[in-house]
């Protein structure tokens, strides 16, 4: 299973994340704290990036099923200039990029 996950990972990893490029987050409700750093996203949460934003992940548990990836346990996704933290994550490839799902997140500007 630790070869599996990373090598899930490794096709997750891009090492470089344009500046120019944004996250897309939807939620139901965003709380903002510490001077605007973390933001809290709960509700029907969906990240949106492209193919070239592709974050690293780690996460306790990795499966796939109907072209779904699923990541459960102190998820964390680690992007250029933020880094999202979630105990579940769906994630989906769409034509444009990449969807993940989750009920709730908390990310980190830096």
């Amino acid at each position: 299973m630790k070869i599996f996950k990373k090598l899930l990972l490794c096709i997750f990893v891009i090492s470089h994340f344009s500046h120019a490029q944004e996250l897309k987050i939807t939620a139901q409700k965003e709380v903002v704290t510490n001077n605007n750093k973390v933001h809290t996203y709960i509700g029907n949460v969906q990240i949106t990036h492209s193919e070239n934003e592709q974050p690293q992940i780690t996460s306790n548990s990795v499966s796939m099923a109907n072209g779904k990836t699923v990541m459960e346990g102190n998820v964390k996704m680690t992007f250029e200039h933020a880094t999202a933290v979630t105990n579940k994550v769906v994630y989906v490839q769409t034509k444009s990029g990449f969807v993940a799902k989750m009920d709730k997140v908390i990310v980190t500007y830096h």
